[in-house]
């Protein structure tokens, strides 16, 4: 036995070094992930997409993505439960350009045209036959090899030679052609062929082929060169087309002209060419189109400045053959221009700029009053209704309205009866419905919006309360989004959503259970749920509307009184017409005078369980209505077995399904009971009885749905799969053990597991050990290790809603667990076997879900669809685990091992494999709408979940998903009135019952929170427990520029000023507002700490190992690190090219538990600023101690772009072309009324740059001095070992890499990169090692050669990796928003705390190192033996881009790239693209003219897709 012993915690010692140890490796490649998908809409088009006949699509462009929404037209909008519903996601290899529907007489299904920024384009239609996209490709091609031979050089030379105005495509209204405009002073005509039947040429999809849906395209020149919108104008289909330009001179000037179209001549014919002779010539019996007439050809100088959109105005009678005319849409006035006719009409109106339109649908009305009515969105968000009058179908005048204020839009939909689609790249999409009367002087009404964050000018990390391995911690994303009106602030996090659609304030609720209705159908669904109160029990019972309304008739006679009480309930628990209500009702036999410990259903006999402080009571489940007949059977407490009081003698109970039952009484006696049949009654009887040592705390006998411990006669025995359960786990007080009690003889203890250190035994004499173990954690302060809540559960990987972690359906993982709650908010679990008649348990891990104590319940988590709008199929529903509390958690299983947690060697040996736990926060989605969705509320929900004091699980179809369902939701094939089960859960804190389901398991949720101006940069400043943010605002109107006046000033940018706003990061009251002086723009932001050093001794910047710096001559100085806020401000003067002043301003933000600190006298300059705007904080005592100040600040020579920690509490800047470090000192002795603090430049900065916008180095900015690195090492041999680096990001000369010397006070560049990139957003990986992204939308890694022996390649950057992201990167920062590693890791596999996900539910599940593994993992011993592949994580670092995406950069080593690289290849040769748009050429490096293939990296979105929709198609 002692041998056992001491091979046991040599065991166990070995798991715990290998846990701890830490893992180098080196980055050889990046795995590239999207996290959130962009939001901004580019484009979007209405067609009969999908075929149906009450139906029309919407198909929205978002970056390199289709989204199809449906709008149904047969029923009433507002009634509907899902009025827009998202249908597909289709990905494309490249950002789409353009979207233009076809239409052929061969299909009754509208066809799309695409392109991308590559120069490609695709002709698509849908087919639902196809996998795994339902999407057909027609046609397919690129324009790039005309560029290049058009313009010369290479590929890549074609961007530069792009059209300024951007990519332009029009169609000709009779479907002849399309026009598109690619290139300066060129224009490309795609013929259309409108014989193409896709029946009989399906197979022959290249440009060109005879019959395809488009002929060979033919390309003219223009002698106009800046096009800036253009049209195809309606005329007769026997003419030619004629295209209108509206383009821009060099001298500024725009005008309007046009140009008929000669597709079987493939020429422009100008004014000039297009007289009466020339059409004479065609001839029209062989099919000729006649020219139009001089005076047909529309031809208009010096337009209105400043016009951005050309609109063909078709006419109102289209036989009359006078054609169409076009609306310029200019900065002043709107003008309609008709050629033929001579007519010109002006609307003028005030300065805004257009940016978007959609046509109404002409309604009966309109036709017979000869009026044309479109919709124009502006700049500032205003939406306007113009009305073009006809007489004589002449347009006779122009009138506008508006109608209210919007989302800044940049596409305009309208749907039907006044229902419009609004996309916008500034914020949320919206669905309006436009009113008859206006209600808060606005025609118009929001019914759904759809999140987009871009774009994402900032963000920053702000660590939750969970906790992991070294202090890490679980992170959410703030980011500073959108502009002027639509500026918000969005709090992005990882986790579980629930949808809330019934509710009732209920005070006091103690415990909760759900019953199911009597009969032999106990798996259907639950009608009863049962609240436990002080002295008292309360019953809701699940009413079908129908009965509802018989039983309204039935009780008029009621007093008034109970029925306002009924109706009460009642309609706040129906919110949302899910089908049924819940109402308070009674089960005869319960007893509603005492509380209730337990209730439940058993299977024996179809009873009702309950058990009481008093006693244990089976009732008649249904049928009998007198009380004594209900009353099958009790069971209490005589005076002999418990000589105390009659009242609460029971104190904890639990049981199962298969009617067993164990209950605890006072002093420690536990007590066994099963229910049999006798007589066919079911009746109690006692079977087992022990008295354990101490008070129980806590009993659980869930049974492990995989029969584990169980013989296989007894789990055959077990009706209708109702499981039993082989062992009872017990907790007890003043213990830290857990015990498992063998049902099956006489509650003999099988297992004893020690929560502190993991230690486990099935030996008596060991017990006693143990034991002895407990005592001295509880002497070690381990007081908080003893249990207060049990769980028994077979967790399965199905749990998680996304498809990734099955294989074809094959039911996923299963592992047998044992959680336990503690008091102070931790969780520990274990793994739980059963072999060899032996209970083991392994794979300890524990993690910190908040601070208050928590219970466990588990439910069902019902996954019917993603979040991305794409239908999922799955087996089964996954068992997950609700972990109650302050920050209530849903813990789930995620991949990992196989089924019941082992491994087979090669040696035939059995290893116990790591499960991968993942924990995810739960917030509920219903008070951001309770709020509008962007108000503080909404914030706050983001941060501070609603607290959880009970749960239990209800599933009952009456109550329908659909009613909750988000705008974002996917739409899916279960209508109302269907018999699918619903997997809500019941839920109660201290004043409020609410019932709902949980949303998708791994996926990122958003909050808002409404700033009304446009941010500039974010920081989290957590020393103050405030966000900072810096906003541009209006002067003139405030913070309600953004106003529905009507009225935009343009050209009041004098009018702007910058100001920091401090919000309180729980309750986000206002605290404080600082306002910047005129033309002051804020560039930069940084909260850390700063080293504040005597100003009589200069210090040299080295690395502190004990809080002190080392002097020139050798001496010491003391230190004190204190946290600041920094911000760098520009004025930007308006006869200024480059900014030659400016300011870096360091703040102190006090809490609300200090006055003072912070290292600073009170009374410094700039006190006059000191809560200028302090006062508009609601909270009594925040206005009074929460202030933000200005402790002092440094004029600069130049524009302060970037700010970032630095060594030894220093900070480095750039200033213009410079880059500068500076130190906090304490101020000069002599200064009238206290020292001054002061920040300076130290030594001498480094120049040779031509814009340094970004400084960044890996300096933490919490640096405290106390560098556990350095604890052993002097400050020079600090500096030797570890040299302080930085890197600086210039504006066109890419990224260079600078080390600061202290004893020469110097910096130096060491290494630069000669590629020359625009940098938009830099980050070092590594001391080697730097991730950098440019304006082309491109990604690149560099790597310094520090080792090498010659110097000509130490100071060269290579470029190891190259990828075309697609979008534009704002910023990197390194961190993770998913849950590390679990605080402990003890035992066979001690790693997994959580999953590095993207919002389709893809898990890198975390490794006993702390690093992200990719991937099942037997466990941390002798993994080179398993056949599982176990993936590190080097680096992580989140990317914010412009369009809105959020995603992540994973480090890979040379193993883990090679793998991910040949599925990716392998995925790309055997699955064909949407489009045949090929993989290998979007994601190449494309930078002016460089045209690299990409390298490097891997495409994780593609990756993951092969879990999502290739595995479930079948490719190999």
């Amino acid at each position: 036995k002692k041998e056992r012993k001491k091979e046991r915690k040599k065991m166990n010692e070995s798991f715990s070094n290998e846990a701890s140890s830490p893992v180098t490796m080196e980055e050889e490649g990046h795995y590239v992930v999207t996290a959130h998908k962009s939001g901004g809409v580019l484009l979007s088009t209405k067609c009969n997409f999908l075929g149906g006949d009450d139906t029309m699509e919407i198909i929205i462009a978002k970056s390199n993505r289709l989204e199809i929404r449906q709008y149904t037209t047969s029923t009433s909008p507002p009634s509907s439960p899902h009025l827009f519903p998202l249908l597909h996601t289709i990905p494309l290899n490249g950002r789409i350009t353009s979207l233009t529907p076809l239409s052929y007489p061969s299909s009754n299904t509208s066809y799309l045209f695409c392109t991308t920024e590559r120069f490609q384009y695709c002709v698509l239609s849908y087919n639902p036959s196809i996998t795994p996209y339902p999407i057909q490709t027609h046609a397919s091609g690129s324009l790039r090899n005309y560029g290049c031979a058009v313009m010369g050089g290479s590929g890549s030379a074609t961007q530069s030679h792009a059209s300024e105005g951007g990519p332009l495509v029009s169609l000709e209204p009779n479907y002849k052609c399309l026009a598109l405009h690619l290139y300066h002073g060129f224009l490309t005509i795609l013929p259309l062929n409108k014989a193409y039947d896709a029946t009989k040429y399906k197979l022959k999809r290249q440009v060109g082929v005879h019959g395809g849906p488009l002929q060979d395209p033919f390309h003219v020149r223009l002698e106009e060169r800046t096009i800036l919108s253009m049209t195809f104008v309606e005329c007769d289909c026997k003419k030619m087309p004629q295209l209108v330009l509206l383009h821009q001179d060099c001298r500024g000037f725009q005008h309007v002209s046009g140009h008929v179209v000669d597709i079987k001549g493939k020429k422009l014919l100008s004014s000039s060419s297009s007289s009466p002779q020339s059409s004479q010539s065609l001839d029209r019996k062989e099919g000729g189109e006649s020219v139009p007439p001089s005076s047909d050809i529309f031809k208009k100088s010096k337009v209105d400045g400043g016009s951005s959109l050309l609109l063909s105005i078709p006419p109102l009678d289209k036989s009359s053959g006078g054609g169409g005319g076009v609306l310029i849409a200019g900065q002043t006035q709107l003008t309609y221009y008709h050629a033929a006719y001579g007519i010109t009409k002006v609307y003028p109106m005030p300065p805004t700029l257009l940016l978007s339109f959609s046509f109404l649908t002409p309604t009966q009305s309109d036709v017979e009053e000869g009026s044309l009515r479109l919709l124009l969105g502006d700049e500032v968000g205003n939406l306007h209704l113009l009305l073009l009058s006809h007489q004589k179908n002449k347009v006779s005048s122009l009138h506008i309205q508006t109608l209210g204020n919007t989302v800044t839009s940049s596409t305009i939909q309208y749907l039907e009866r006044g229902m419009l689609y609004v996309g916008s790249m500034f914020g949320n999409a919206q669905l309006l419905q436009i009113l008859e009367n206006p209600e808060h002087n606005s025609y118009l009404a929001q019914m759904e919006d759809y999140v987009n964050l871009g774009p994402i000018v900032d963000f920053d990390l702000v660590p939750t309360a969970h906790s992991g391995t070294g202090g890490r911690s679980q992170s959410q994303i703030i980011t500073a989004s959108g502009t002027s009106k639509d500026g918000t602030l969005r709090f992005v996090r990882n986790g579980i959503g629930m949808n809330p659609y019934a509710s009732v304030e209920i005070y006091g609720i103690k415990g909760m259970w759900s019953l199911k209705k009597g009969g032999d159908d106990l798996k259907g669904n639950d009608v009863f749920l049962v609240q436990s109160f002080v002295g008292q029990t309360r019953i809701l019972g699940v009413v079908e509307e129908e009965e509802e309304e018989e039983e309204e008739e039935e009780m008029e006679d009621v007093s008034q009184e109970q029925e306002d009480m009924s109706e009460d309930e009642s309609e706040d628990e129906s919110e949302g017409g899910g089908g049924g209500t819940l109402e308070e009702v009674t089960i005869p036999g319960f007893d509603s005078t005492t509380s209730t410990l337990y209730a439940g259903n058993v299977s024996v006999g179809h009873a009702y369980l309950q058990i009481t402080k008093r006693e244990i009571r089976l009732v008649h489940s249904g049928g009998v209505d007198d009380e004594e007949e209900a009353l099958l059977d009790t069971w209490s407490p005589t005076p002999q077995e418990h000589m105390d009081s009659m009242e609460s003698m029971i104190t904890v109970a639990s049981a199962n399904l298969s009617g067993q039952i164990v209950i605890a009484l006072r002093g420690g006696t536990l007590l066994h009971f099963v229910v049999v049949m006798e007589d066919g009654i079911p009746k109690l009887k006692l079977v087992g009885q022990k008295v354990m040592e101490r008070e129980i705390s806590c009993i659980d006998l869930h049974p492990f749905s995989s029969g584990l411990g169980l013989d296989n006669n007894v789990m055959e025995d077990d009706s209708m799969n109702f499981r039993r359960s082989a062992v009872v786990a017990v907790g007890l007080w003043d213990d830290f053990t857990v015990r498992l009690l063998s049902l099956s003889s006489s509650l003999n203890e099988v297992l004893r597991i020690n929560l502190g250190t993991s230690s486990s035994t099935t030996d008596v004499e060991e017990m006693e050990e143990v034991k002895t173990e407990d005592e001295d954690t509880a002497e070690g302060g381990g007081h908080h290790m003893m249990a207060r809540s049990l769980c028994l559960v077979t967790l399965d990987s199905t749990s998680a809603s996304s498809s990734s972690t099955k294989n074809g359906g094959g039911g996923g993982t299963k592992v047998d667990m044992l959680l336990v709650g503690l008091g102070d908010g931790k969780l520990v679990s274990f793994a739980v076997v059963y072999t060899s008649g032996i209970w083991m348990v392994h794979s300890r891990k524990e993690v910190s879900l908040g601070t208050q104590g928590i219970h466990l319940i588990p439910f069902q988590n019902d996954a019917s669809s993603s979040s991305d709008g794409e239908k999922t199929t799955i087996a089964s529903s996954g068992t997950c685990v609700l972990a109650t509390g302050d920050r209530p958690t849903v813990v789930y299983l995620t991949g990992g091992g196989s089924n019941n947690n082992t491994v087979t060697k090669d040696d035939g040996t059995i290893q116990y494999a790591n499960p991968k736990l993942c924990y995810s926060n739960v917030s509920l989605a219903a008070d951001a709408e309770e709020s509008g969705g962007t108000g503080a509320a909404a914030a706050k929900a983001s941060q501070q979940n609603v607290a959880v004091n009970v749960a239990t699980p209800f599933c009952s179809s009456l109550f329908s998903l659909d009613s909750s369902s988000s705008s974002n939701a996917a739409a899916t094939s279960s209508a109302s009135g269907t018999n699918k089960k619903s997997y809500s859960l019941c839920i109660a804190d201290e004043t409020t019952l609410r019932l709902g389901v949980i949303d998708d398991i791994q996926k990122l949720h958003v909050s808002t929170f409404a700033l009304k101006m446009t941010p500039r940069r974010i920081a989290h400043h957590s020393a103050g427990r405030v966000f900072c943010v810096g906003c541009i605002a209006d002067r003139a109107g405030g913070e309600e520029s953004g106003s529905s006046s009507g009225v935009n000033h343009l050209g009041s940018e004098a009018n702007m000023g910058n100001c920091v706003r401090f919000f309180d990061d729980s309750t986000f009251e206002e605290v404080d507002r600082i306002d910047l002086e005129p033309y002051e723009m804020i560039l930069s932001m940084q909260s850390t700490r700063l080293c504040i050093t005597d100003s009589d001794t200069t210090t040299t910047a080295t690395t502190a190992t004990s809080g002190k710096s080392e002097n020139e001559d050798g001496s010491t100085t003391d230190k004190c690190f204190k946290p600041y806020l920094l911000i760098g401000t520009a004025y930007a003067y308006p006869d200024e090219n480059e900014p030659t002043r400016g300011r870096i301003l360091v703040i102190q933000c006090n809490n609300a538990e200090s006055t003072g600190g912070g290292g600073a006298k009170s009374d410094g300059v700039h006190e006059n600023n000191e809560g200028e705007q302090g006062g508009k904080s609601s909270g009594g005592s925040s206005s009074l101690f929460r202030t933000a100040r200005i402790i002092t600040e440094m004029q600069t020579a130049g524009a302060v772009y970037s700010i970032c920690p630095f060594y030894n509490g220093t900070i480095l800047v750039t200033v213009n072309s410079k880059t500068h470090l500076c130190q906090f000192t304490d101020g000069s002795s002599g200064s009238v009324g206290g020292e001054v603090p002061e920040l300076k430049f130290v030594g001498a900065g480094h120049h040779g740059h031509i814009l340094s916008l970004f400084v960044k180095s890996l300096a933490s900015p919490n640096e405290t001095g106390n560098n556990a690195n350095a604890t052993s090492l002097s400050s020079s041999q600090m500096q030797q070992q570890q040299p302080q680096l930085a890197i600086v990001g210039d504006i066109m000369r890419s990224v260079s890499v600078v080390e600061y010397h202290p004893h020469h006070q110097t910096l130096e560049e060491v290494a630069r990169d000669y590629n020359a990139n625009w940098t938009t957003a830099i980050e070092m990986l590594s001391t080697d090692l730097y991730l950098g992204g440019e304006n082309w939308n491109n990604l690149f890694v560099l790597r310094r050669n520090s080792s090498a022996t010659s110097e000509e390649i130490r100071c060269r950057l290579d470029t190891v990796g190259e990828f075309h992201l697609g979008e534009m990167p704002n910023k990197f920062m390194s961190g993770s928003l998913i849950m590390p590693s679990s605080s402990s890791s003890v035992g066979a596999g001690g790693g997994g705390g959580g999953s590095a996900s993207n919002s389709s539910g893809s898990s890198f599940p975390l490794s006993p190192s702390g690093k992200n593994s990719m991937g099942p993992s037997s466990g941390p011993r002798n993994s080179s033996t398993s056949k599982k592949t176990s993936i590190m994580i080097g680096s992580e670092t989140l990317y914010a881009t412009v369009d809105g995406s959020i995603g992540s950069v994973l480090g890979l080593d040379r193993a883990s790239l090679a793998f991910f690289s040949t599925l990716e290849r392998s995925m790309t040769r055997i699955i064909r693209p949407v489009g045949d748009l090929s993989h290998a050429e979007y994601r190449a490096f494309e930078a002016e003219r460089r045209l690299h293939p990409s390298r490097g990296f891997v495409d994780g979105d593609l990756v993951e897709s092969f879990l999502k929709k290739v595995a479930r198609v079948g490719y190999e």
